[in-house]
Order: C-alpha cells, then structure tokens, then sequence
C-alpha cells in the first residue's frame, strides 16, 4: 500500500477540529526511491487547489475551489496552510496525489477528513415555561 513505482505517499494529514475562521494546514510526506517526483496536488472534493511541480516555473500553482483560500506565503512543497476555512470545505475529503516523472508517471492518493466547528456567537439561555411539571 501507498507504493507508486518507488514513489511512496507515507502520510497525509489534515488540521482537524477546525474552527470556522481560523487557520488549517495539510501535509502530505512522501519518499523518493526509484522514481522522482513530478508533481504534487492539494483536492477538496473534486477540486484541484494546489499543485507543486518542482521542474516547473513557478513551482507553485494555486486554484480557485469553493470555501478554500490557500495562504501560498506559508505553503511549500506538500505542506499547505488554508486561511480562514469555512463550512463548505468540512463536508469534502481532503486528497493527497502524488505523480512521477516519466516515463512512469505513476499515480498514488490518499485521503484524510477534516471537522471543522462553527461554535455559538452566545452561550445557551434555557428558560423553564413552567414552575412545577407533573408526571402523566
């Protein structure tokens, strides 16, 4: 598992439990062995929203997806930090994909979830509607 033609994913994560507002960061780890890396990709659901190719210029590539705003200051390489994460991106996986060079450009993924809370603005007010209840 987790084998892509001796390049190998050994880790995905995600920060979770996020709070609605604040920071996240995802990592992903993987070992070169007998192939290179050609490229790297950050998906939310169905969406690409980052891509590292280390031959390319720039290296860094960022795109727009729904409830996903990466900070490309503080990202390098698989380790990803997304500002100010919303509910959208908490009901998606998180995926991980990592391609070599040719000639194999063989292709590994995995996934990881993130919890992202959206806690109350208040705390709770529970009020009695009645002085004594009764059992029926």
């Amino acid at each position: 598992e987790g084998w892509c033609a001796g390049l190998q994913l050994s880790r995905v994560r995600v920060s979770t439990p996020v709070e609605v507002g604040n920071n996240a960061w995802l990592e992903c780890d993987y070992e070169e062995n007998v192939d290179q890396l050609y490229t790297l990709k950050w998906y939310n659901g169905l969406n690409e929203f980052y891509r590292w190719t280390p031959a390319e210029q720039p290296q860094v590539k960022v795109f727009s997806a729904p409830g996903i705003t990466v900070d490309k200051d503080m990202s390098h390489k698989g380790r990803v930090r997304l500002r100010d994460v919303r509910m959208i991106t908490a009901n998606k996986k998180f995926r991980c994909e990592i391609s070599a060079e040719a000639p194999s450009f063989h292709t590994d993924s995995r996934v990881a979830s993130m919890t992202v809370i959206d806690p109350p603005d208040e705390s709770p007010f529970i009020s009695p509607t009645l002085k004594d209840y009764r059992v029926n």
